[in-house]
């Protein structure tokens, strides 16, 4: 009987601290969102790191496809820049998932793009 009631305070303690670090993920996805809408760019990519950092691999290749669509559009930097940064997170995005064709489609855009100048 004791180890059935420090067994369920364990799995409530686990199941808080998961729960509450959901929490958290969630708040750095919603926080990047309105950093994207607001046009400031950095600290949306600075959210979405965070949020890559505590999310699920399945969901990493999503949140590099943002990080990547959010330096494309930070217009502080000079084009070639953000082309090459870019093309960092979507390499990573397509190691995550391969099939991702939205994610190949536009690595290979970029690295035209960037041969171009």
């Amino acid at each position: 009987m004791y180890y059935l009631i420090v067994s369920k305070n364990i799995i409530t303690l686990f199941m808080t601290i998961f729960l509450s670090s959901c929490s958290m993920v969630t708040e750095d996805l919603s926080q990047a969102k309105q950093y994207v809408e607001q046009r400031n760019y950095q600290e949306a990519i600075t959210a979405l790191e965070r949020y890559r950092s505590n999310s699920s691999k399945q969901l990493n290749a999503q949140v590099h496809m943002l990080i990547a669509e959010s330096i494309l559009k930070n217009l502080d930097k000079p084009k070639l820049e953000r082309y090459e940064e870019a093309k960092v997170y979507y390499e990573k995005a397509i190691k995550l998932d391969p099939k991702n064709s939205e994610a190949r489609t536009i690595y290979l855009m970029l690295l035209k793009l960037s041969k171009q100048g």
